[in-house]
């Protein structure tokens, strides 16, 4: 639309909206202005914490839809958008206008009038979420939903209101409106995955902190009308123009700033306006960075072009939201409100300009912060949408200015305000009035809001409306009868307050100016309170002209009227009424007879009421008085002379009798004492119920003659008889100044009609104070549709969250979360197991109820639900990087089952309910003593492997049994969930590291909500032991089984090293080549430990060497004293070479080098010194590797020979300091650049075995030496057990303490002389001088790779890693138990699948019995072998049963028939065992029965043929191949080969039930799993037994169809090892059923293939494949006895019938050691402690051992004293096995006491630290004292004292 005059201009003449938390304009104006942030935080339509978006602007209820006013049946609206019922019902109050009573100054508009006229129906729609919301299942859709929500309808239903359908350039009106209702709560989710929506919920429109917008709902309609049609103009559209970028990729989240600047420029140009008439600009201004920007930077390029001042700019998303195809439209309603004020209301959520956006920053432009005055001007409104479609208006209007009601002169009165409407509803009437009331007007109002079914309708007199008189409407039209009062109902003033009426007044005014021409002033005898109406003509023409404009104001309501009817002189009115009467004609003839009644000589009469009857009347009456009037049928006016009747009405009084005289100013009327006025005759209509003349008597054509008007005066007024003829139902509506016959009417009509008066005497406020001048001032436009209220009882359907979540006809529901551990997740990051971070299994559980909850709507807080048969199938690691992790979760609603995914993986599933009643909490009654702190039990998780962090660490203590708890909750679900299952992980004593695999129950029920509003709280939980429940509160986990999963490598073995002395000089030891990485190992410590921190190194080796040195180096950064944070700085560089040149040019000292490596010969050796000791440091090394050096012949030492040959390289400073021997002809030498010449005498501190006066004589010596590099200080000691080594290695690392040097005599020297012995070792200037043996040297340390591999026996098979059948290894076998425990050496082992499973991983540990569940014990369980007495055996047993030694267990091992080998021997117990456990101890089997076994070529499945075939039984096998089913017909001759199956397929079940005539078969042997196994099921004959060997449904709990047991048939699960651990009589008969077998022929061996025992690997190889028939043996020794030599680690253990010493027993580590001694067989700790027990961590761990059968005693001797070491070894009860030395004391006594008499400890252990080794600033002390116990150990294992 562009700019125009007249007819062109477009103007906005009606507009409606509801808003969030408003129900319409009116409400939002108060909200606006007011800064009220009108997004909602409560009482969402959905629960947006349970889908992770952010509040949302919400209309209020949205199910309140006024149905039948649009003729919509409930059907039809019940499936009908929300967004179109709001449409229909906001676009409908056009129809409402403030209507004058003159109709003719003001046409009024409304539905009716705009039919058929050419308007427009515009409105703005999305695709229908409540469509897609009820059309996702078949059987539900009602064929509604296409009528109701689709988009095509939304413009046709508004039609109701308006046209059919726009006309093309056609309309003179439009109304244009749009809806947003939001339904679906993915919509929004998706706006905030892609970055949209603001976390906190709202638009913080051109802020600093701007983050994105927050959605909200919204319904607005406007009217549009050309000027010449508009009754109103809220404001003048000068121009629109919209406008796409044409880049819709570029546009998605942000506008265009090109885009906009040309729209702009273009929409202002088109309407040829300047820019800097623009006052304000309702920006789009989302609150995005990038949205906001662009759009103040285009509104600058334009519209602040050549502008003086600030440009006013706002947003009203700030207050609502962004209502995204509704803002256009909300925009524009904020303007029209702003221009009604004058006001621009102030952005909310503005603190801070953005100061990215220029425009803000440099004032150009100004955000309106508070409400601020608008002083006009033109308004442009921006409006951008999705794709780059952008919009801009242009409004103007002229300021409101305020301006006096023009009223009557000052003479009249105050003019009162009829407020007249109707509407739906009773209160819907109420409301409108009293809004009409507070309205500005001039006029009297009139809202006829419903022209067609109103159901109610009401009246007031405004303004300050005190009373409000509303009636319901029927449906069936009323007929409308007037009744005009007679004489007595005038009053004076009575026309006073109705002059204030408009449509009255001009009646009044009209009659005023007839009357002045006989010289009567009507108004004024009518508003004067002290003019009496006392005479006929006054009361006459008074009355009339009452009537006559009381019936203007109907006529002008539109009432139509049915009838009339005149009491006395009101019938001169119903002579005007019926337009037998003009106005002026009723009027003057009202005075003239009021004159000639005046003027004419007669008696003076009087009239009076009489409350008789018309017979009782006539019967009493005197002579004289005549009965004028027939009022009702016990009502009559009487008339006569006025004495006559002034007796007549005292003696009526006398007797009761009701009677009143009437004001008839002394007319006696309708008497015979009137006579002589007598109009020109007229007719009268039908309508006209005359009282003057009777009914019966009336003609069919009545002229208003003058004798009608004189029978009018002088018969009776016949008002009974006429009032009778009233139809029923009618309303009867008394048309006079004063109600006067209400009374009468009432007692005539009854209750057959409706009766009320127009008006009553004084019935109106006359109080100055609403005087004209202060009335309210006029405003030109009043807000109409506020005025509606519909009718909202009844509640129709609004799709809910749910239904946008579920899955179609599949009932199948998805939720994927997707998360980081650095997004909004980062709690998980505290869940590390192992060392890695992974998802928890109460995570799974959090989801699962996550999605329940959102799939039925609601949130998890009010969700009770129960998780059962929940199966943790696969662990998810969390990655430390950036990047989402995804899990998704699938319900599937009927059956109330979940799944979980993870990257295409099953990692969990399970069934989920809602709870009804939540289990009551058990209390345990007992007073919990709460002994272990969270310190105690996250430390010794974490020496399981549990290093939680701190967001799940949440059991804050616990007892001792870890039954009573306390939690911690921190306001999240999956850490306090994830601590039921670590209370159950702590129970456990094994240390085995364990994750939750399958959980029966976890029931939910979070009613205390304190959990919902606390962020931090302290729970108790319970354990229920005999229930083996977990309660907390809200909170129930069942039984749970757990998975053992496997230990990182670098946990289980921690690095090993070797520290030993090294003699400088050794040239006797011959080694191999393979010894060549550790002597340059030994080199280079050398050098290292004589060499500053920082060092260059240069190589001119062969790779080999090469690499052997780099690996040195590395070993060397790692254990030096800067330790791993400072190895950077350790090499400077390491260069190597493979050239013989030798380095070129002078170099300056920094880039000289402090290690040279060389190959070279003896040839090449003197040059080689000569080029490389320029390039050397001072104190430098050259380390050479010298081949051949020397002739065979030639028999001077190596060192005399390789100094003759360095004889020239004297002069140049250069000494060797080591030499080794690496074979007969190689040698590795090792020289040192002399050192500067020493300048003082050396200063000699000596280290005696005793005392520590050398301390203080050190500490004085070290801060009195001045720092000259070549002054030393010499450390001297004799003492064998000196700690001297690590004191010097301490020392050095501080101030000056490269100045220390250190003679140390390791061994015992014959006259030892420190000054001598220093003196032989100044000149090479080593830090260390060790005299160990005759040679001098230094410790060295060397890394072990891995545990020795010996050859000793016993040992067993274990596999370190489960899953990797690379990792079986053989261990040492621990000792005997007991002295009652039997043995037998094994001869051959078999394998079983439980022995496959275990070591694959597919059987967890924790479903084998608890005796074989560590991992020592883990694999075999049936062998064949020799017992103690020499004879031949075969048995089964519970654990370690792949060793070459194993336990005999009672009742499970029978004698080997003669004729049958060991290795036959073997392969029988398991397999027979089973079958005759099975079949007739589990399924009592008789004879001839029918029996199916699976797998019959397997070892199990032959026994299992041949016991079956001893019953005589008829037996059905399946087998996986031909061959088998061949092989199985060749060993047993009664199969028969139609009873042979594949167990490929399922062909076996009909062929079966054809073989067995449908009965079936009585037993099954399963091992099948899946369909296959239901398909033996099927198979199953009524009381039949279903015998289940495997185990992999049985661990996955896959359900079991229960229809089964109908046929009396019973399931049977059958597990040897679970018999063997429960022992009792049943093994008895079990061992007694297999000796009768083989006795009788039917246990015989099985087929086998035997490996030897060092192929083990291959074996379980064979076995996982399935490709074997019968048993698979691991041969343990030869033919002759001899046991084969395996290699296998080395694994301590301790003998039960000795004790063991722990010194410092109860600290952290102490406890951790007794633990160790305990599990490895120690059952005699005694703890040295003088503080004892003090915690409860202490008090469990004892529990703990001795719950093993160790049994511990805490000793308080104090070991570093003689007398207590020696009183703590003479208690020992039983012989002693060892000492663990960990107390912070010299183990010197110890020492002592356990080298005397016979005492013979096997281990003698001290605990030392690597600070010894490289030394530590500030722990001289530390060192020193580690030191010395290590050197009691060197000579403990040189006098043979120990073995370690």
């Amino acid at each position: 639309m562009t700019e125009g005059s007249g007819m062109d201009e477009v103007v906005i003449s009606g507009i409606s909206c509801r808003l969030p938390g408003c129900d319409n304009i009116l409400e939002f104006k108060e909200k606006l202005f007011a800064g009220v942030d009108l997004v909602a935080t409560e009482n969402q339509r959905f629960d947006t914490e349970l889908y992770g978006i952010p509040r949302f602007g919400q209309l209020n209820d949205v199910s309140r839809f006024d149905a039948s006013f649009f003729d919509i049946r409930p059907s039809q609206a019940d499936k009908m958008d929300p967004a179109l019922r709001m449409l229909l019902e906001n676009g409908c109050p056009y129809a409402l206008v403030l209507m004058p009573v003159n109709t003719s100054t003001d046409a009024r508009c409304s539905m009716e009038s705009l039919k058929g006229s050419p308007t427009g129906v515009f409105v703005g729609s999305r695709p229908s979420d409540a469509h897609t919301a009820w059309t996702k299942q078949a059987d539900k859709i009602s064929g509604f939903e296409m009528t109701g929500c689709h988009s095509t309808m939304l413009s046709n239903e508004i039609s109701h209101t308006a046209v059919r359908s726009i006309r093309s350039n056609q309309c003179d009106s439009a109304i244009v409106a749009a809806a947003k209702i939001i339904l679906n709560p993915l919509e929004s989710l998706q706006y905030l995955k892609l970055g949209m929506l603001s976390p906190n919920g709202r638009c913080s429109s051109f802020d600093k902190e701007a983050d994105g917008y927050c959605i909200s709902e919204g319904v607005v309609a406007i009217l549009l009308q050309r000027r010449a049609h508009a009754k109103r103009n809220y404001a003048t559209v000068l121009g629109t123009k919209v406008m796409n970028n044409g880049q819709p990729d570029k546009a998605i989240f942000s506008p265009s700033k090109e885009c906009l600047v040309h729209l702009i420029r273009a929409v202002y140009k088109e309407v040829n306006v300047n820019v800097s008439e623009v006052a304000y600009v309702e920006a789009h201004g989302t609150g995005t960075q990038a949205g906001d920007k662009a759009e103040i930077d285009a509104i600058c390029d334009v519209l602040c072009e050549g502008r003086s001042g600030q440009l006013m700019v706002g947003s009203v998303k700030s207050n609502i939201g962004h209502t995204e195809e509704v803002s256009g439209l909300v925009g524009i309603l904020k303007v029209v409100l702003a221009m009604d004020e004058n006001v621009l209301p102030g952005n909310i959520h503005f603190a801070n300009l953005n100061k990215k956006i220029e425009g803000l920053v440099n004032g150009r432009v100004q955000v309106v912060k508070e409400n601020t005055p608008w002083k006009g001007g033109l308004v442009g409104i921006n409006s951008f949408g999705f794709g780059g479609t952008n919009a801009h208006v242009i409004l103007h209007k002229e300021r409101s200015v305020s301006k006096k009601v023009t009223g009557v002169s000052s003479n009249m009165l105050h003019r009162k305000l009829l407020l007249v409407t109707n509407g739906r509803t009773e209160n819907g009437v109420r409301e409108s009035l009293a809004l009409l009331n507070n309205f500005n007007y001039e006029q009297f109002c009139s809202a006829t809001l419903f022209k067609r079914k109103s159901n109610y309708r009401g009246m007031a007199i405004g303004p300050n409306v005190d009373s409000i008189e509303v009636n319901p409407v029927n449906s069936k039209k009323k007929d409308v009868w007037l009744i005009f009062t007679g004489m007595g109902c005038q009053w004076s003033g009575m026309g006073k307050q109705l002059v204030g009426i408009d449509v009255v007044f001009e009646s009044l005014k009209t009659s005023d100016e007839i009357l002045k021409k006989e010289g009567f002033s009507l108004i004024e005898t009518l508003t004067d309170e002290n003019t009496a109406i006392d005479t006929p003509t006054k009361s006459f023409v008074c009355i009339l002209a009452i009537q006559i404009a009381l019936h203007s104001l109907i006529r002008d309501l539109g009432i139509e009227v049915s009838g009339y009817i005149g009491h006395s002189v009101g019938e001169l009115a119903c002579a005007y009424a019926d337009g037998c009467l003009t106005h002026e004609q009723a009027l003057l003839t009202a005075f003239f007879r009021g004159q000639c009644l005046e003027n004419t000589c007669m008696p003076k009469g009087a009239m009076a009421a009489i409350g008789l009857s018309v017979e009782e009347a006539l019967s009493i009456c005197p002579d004289g008085v005549t009965v004028a009037c027939h009022n009702a049928s016990d009502s009559v006016t009487v008339a006569g002379k006025e004495s006559i009747i002034q007796t007549f009405v005292c003696d009526m009084k006398s007797k009761n009798i009701f009677a009143k005289e009437v004001d008839c100013s002394g007319i006696a009327f309708h008497s015979y004492l009137i006579s002589g006025i007598i109009p020109e005759p007229k007719h009268v209509s039908g309508k006209w119920i005359t009282t003057s003349v009777p009914c019966n008597e009336r003609p069919e054509l009545l002229p208003c003659s003058p004798m009608f008007l004189v029978n009018n005066l002088l018969n009776p007024v016949l008002f009974h008889e006429a009032v009778t003829t009233i139809p029923d139902d009618a309303l009867v509506v008394e048309v006079a100044p004063h109600a006067l016959l209400q009374t009468l009417l009432k007692r005539s009509l009854k209750d057959k009609n409706h009766v009320f008066g127009f008006m009553k005497k004084n019935c109106l406020r006359n109080d100055e104070k609403h005087s004209q001048n202060n009335w309210k001032n006029y405003a030109q436009n009043v807000f109409l549709a506020p005025l509606v209220k519909w009718d909202h009882r009844e509640c129709f359907q609004v799709p809910t969250a749910k239904e946008f979540l579920g899955g179609s006809a599949a009932n199948v529901f998805e939720h994927n979360l997707d998360f980081s551990i650095h997004g909004d997740h980062a709690v998980l990051k505290d869940h590390v197991i192992d060392g890695h971070c992974i998802f928890p299994a109460a995570g799974i559980i959090y989801l699962a109820w996550k999605a329940y909850a959102t799939f039925i709507g609601r949130s998890i807080w009010d969700t009770a639900v129960v998780l059962k048969n929940v199966s943790f199938e696969r662990t998810v690691f969390l990655s430390d990087e950036q990047s989402l992790e995804r899990i998704s979760t699938t319900l599937m609603t009927g059956q109330n089952k979940f799944e979980m995914n993870n990257d295409g993986g099953l990692i969990a599933f399970g069934e989920i309910h809602l709870v009804d009643k939540p289990t009551s909490i058990w209390d345990s009654k007992e007073k919990a003593k709460f002994e272990l702190t969270k310190e105690d039990i996250y430390q010794e998780l974490k020496l399981m492997g549990y290093d939680y962090g701190p967001d799940f660490r949440g059991i804050v203590k616990s007892d001792i049994n870890v039954q009573q708890v306390m939690l911690e909750w921190k306001g999240d679900w999956i850490p306090f969930l994830d601590l039921l299952f670590q209370m159950k992980i702590f129970q456990d004593n094994s240390r085995a590291l364990k994750i939750p695999r399958m959980m029966s129950f976890l029931e939910i029920s979070p009613q205390d909500t304190s959990l919902k509003i606390k962020q931090s709280d302290i729970v108790p939980a319970q354990v229920n032991v005999v229930a083996k429940t977990i309660q907390a509160r809200g909170v129930v986990l069942g039984n749970t089984q757990y998975a053992t999963i496997n230990r990182r490598k670098e946990a289980q073995f921690p690095t090993l090293m070797s520290y030993s002395f090294r003699p400088y000089i050794d040239t006797q030891t011959e080694r191999d080549t393979d010894h060549l990485k550790d002597v340059l190992h030994d080199m280079l410590s050398i050098a290292c430990e004589n060499t500053p921190i920082k060092l260059r190194v240069f190589t001119c080796c062969a790779n080999k060497t090469s690499e052997y040195l780099r690996d040195s180096m590395v070993y060397q950064l790692r254990h030096s004293a800067s330790f791993e944070q400072e190895m950077p700085n350790r090499v400077s560089s390491i260069n190597s070479s493979g050239k013989e040149s030798t380095f070129e040019g002078a170099q300056a000292q920094t880039d000289l080098y402090d290690i040279i490596v060389k190959e070279t010969t003896e040839e090449t050796l003197l040059p080689n010194i000569d080029d490389l000791l320029p390039n050397l440091k001072t104190n430098g090394f050259l380390l050479f590797l010298i081949a051949p050096i020397i002739s065979q012949t030639d028999n001077r030492s190596v060192a005399d020979i390789l100094n003759s040959k360095c004889g020239v390289s004297r002069s140049a400073k250069c000494k060797i300091v080591a030499l080794r021997k690496c074979t007969v002809y190689s040698f590795v030498c090792l020289l040192r650049k002399s050192c500067l010449k020493i300048k003082t005498e050396e200063k000699i501190i000596e280290i005696p075995a005793t005392g520590f006066q050398w301390v203080y004589e050190l500490q004085n010596v070290l801060k009195t030496r001045d720092e000259l590099e070549a002054d030393r200080i010499w450390l001297y000691s004799e003492d064998v057990s000196s700690g001297i080594v690590g004191l010097v290695n301490s020392l050095r690392q501080e101030p000056s303490g490269d100045q220390i040097r250190c003679v140390f005599l390791a061994s015992k020297t014959q006259n030892p002389s420190a000054e001598k012995f220093i003196k032989d070792r100044k000149d090479l200037d080593l830090v260390f001088n060790i005299h160990y043996a005759g040679k001098w040297g230094t410790f060295s340390g060397s890394l072990l790779e891995g545990l020795p591999k010996i050859e000793a026996i016993p040992k067993h098979l274990e596999i370190d890693d489960i899953g990797d059948l690379t990792s079986l290894s053989w261990k040492q076998q621990c000792s005997s138990t007991g002295d009652e425990t039997q043995f037998a050496e094994t001869a051959f082992v078999a394998l079983n699948f439980r022995d496959v499973m275990l070591a694959t991983g597919k059987l967890p540990v924790d479903t084998i019995p608890k005796s074989a569940q560590t991992r020592n014990n883990l694999l075999g369980m049936e062998f064949s072998g020799i017992d103690c007495n020499g004879q031949n055996i075969m048995g089964v047993t519970g654990k370690q049963g792949i060793a070459t030694r194993v336990e005999i267990s009672e009742d499970w091992w029978w004698v080997v028939p003669d004729q049958w080998s060991l290795e036959e021997a073997a392969t029988v117990p398991v397999a027979y065992a089973t079958a005759y456990y099975a079949f007739v101890l589990r399924g009592n089997m008789t004879h001839g029965e029918h029996v199916l076994i699976h797998s019959g070529s397997g070892a199990l499945g032959q026994a299992a043929i041949a016991v079956a075939l001893s019953y005589d039984c008829t037996i059905y096998t399946t087998v996986g191949s031909e061959e088998k089913a061949g092989y199985l017909l060749e060993k047993f001759q009664k199969l028969k080969r139609q009873n042979i199956f594949s167990s490929r397929n399922k062909d076996f079940e009909q062929k079966i039930m054809a073989a067995t005539g449908g009965h079936g078969v009585d037993k099954v042997l399963n091992s099948l799993t899946d369909d296959l196994k239901e398909a033996s099921l099927r198979v199953l004959a009524p009381d039949g037994c279903f015998l289940e060997v495997g185990k992999s449904d049985l661990i996955s709990n896959k359900p079991l169809g229960q229809s089964m047991f109908l046929k009396n048939a019973s399931f049977l699960g059958i597990h040897l090892d679970v018999l063997h651990e429960k022992g009792g009589l049943v093994c008895q008969q079990l061992q007694k059923l297999v000796q009768k077998g083989i006795e009788q022929g039917v246990v015989r061996p099985l087929d086998r293939h035997v490996f030897p025992a060092t192929q083990v690997e291959e074996a379980f190889r064979l076995m996982t494949s399935g490709k074997h028939r019968g048993k698979i043996l691991l041969k343990m020794k030869d033919d002759i006895g001899i046991l084969d030599k395996i290699p296998f680690q080395a694994r301590v253990n301790f003998d039960s019938m000795k004790s063991y010493i722990v010194t410092g027993g109860l600290g952290g580590m102490g406890l951790e050691l007794a633990d160790w001694l305990s599990i490895r067989g120690a059952r005699h700790l005694v703890l040295t402690s003088r503080s004892g027990v003090r915690t409860g961590y202490q008090k469990r761990k004892l529990q703990q051992m001795e719950v093993r059968g160790t049994n511990v005693v805490i000793a308080a001797n104090d070991v570093s004293k003689l007398a207590e070491a020696e009183d703590l070894i003479v208690k020992l009860t039983v012989p002693l096995g060892g000492v663990f030395h960990l107390a912070l004391v010299r183990a010197k006594n110890l020492d002592r006491v356990t080298r005397r008499g016979s005492i013979c400890v096997d281990h003698f252990v001290v605990f030392s630290t690597l600070i010894s080794k490289i030394g530590y600033e500030g722990l001289s002390n530390y060192a020193f004292a580690n030191s010395a116990m290590e050197r009691i150990i060197e000579y403990r294992r040189r006098d043979n004292h120990a073995e370690q």
